[in-house]
């Protein structure tokens, strides 16, 4: 197994919270598997996250066997966190 990644770690920080706290994005298409969407949102609410329902345009889509899904914020103004080299003005493409 490779060394792991404490740059990539959400646990590697101060503290051992995990995800609690922190906003996560899940990304549905038309045809998503709406049963390991709705546990996967399920398990990060369990953890005191905040997880939202992400897709390309805002509305609602039809998940593969189940009701329609309400879409929180669409990818083109989703605001994302910026990291400590963006802050710095350092970022992508600087």
């Amino acid at each position: 197994m490779p060394p792991r990644s404490k740059a990539l770690s959400l646990t590697a920080g101060p503290g051992t919270t995990g995800v609690a706290g922190m906003r996560v994005a899940l990304l549905v298409s038309e045809g998503t598997d709406a049963e390991k969407i709705h546990a996967v949102y399920r398990a990060l609410t369990h953890r005191k996250a905040a997880p939202r329902i992400v897709a390309s345009k805002l509305g609602v889509l039809q998940l593969k066997a189940s009701e329609p899904i309400h879409v929180e914020a669409d990818i083109a103004h989703l605001r994302w966190p910026l990291n400590p080299s963006t802050r710095r003005g350092k970022g992508l493409g600087h």
